[in-house]
């Protein structure tokens, strides 16, 4: 019998995880997400359909990349853009799909599959 898949009260789908061995690259966990939404300053609405955290990917100003997918629910990216303006987020470009920043936090939209990936200090 296959083990159960995760769950997202355990951790989400991993996406196709990068599969370099030398990247430190993990499933997204429930507190990755409520780190999130802390470091965003709101809950972004609807549920990712999976996930993954890098840890390779350090800089003097990022820690670690979230990557999120909302598989299936293109709409709800506008959702999310309009909910970074009315916080007062910077839009960063004027080309291509929106990056947003404030405080150290960029977000970039992955226009398909819908996603974001996340930069965080």
């Amino acid at each position: 019998m296959p083990p159960p898949s995760p769950s997202p009260a355990t951790a989400l789908a991993d996406c196709g995880l990068p599969g370099a061995p030398d990247r430190l690259v993990r499933a997204v966990e429930p507190h990755d997400l409520a780190a999130l939404d802390a470091a965003l300053g709101f809950a972004l609405p609807g549920s990712p359909t999976c996930g993954y955290v890098d840890e390779t990917v350090q800089t003097e100003r990022m820690s670690r990349m979230l990557y999120l997918e909302f598989g299936g629910q293109p709409a709800l990216l506008d959702q999310i853009s309009r909910q970074f303006i009315a916080e007062g987020w910077n839009a960063l470009g004027s080309e291509g799909p929106p990056v947003y920043e404030r405080g150290g936090v960029e977000v970039g939209f992955v226009p398909s599959p819908p996603g974001l990936f996340i930069a965080l200090p």
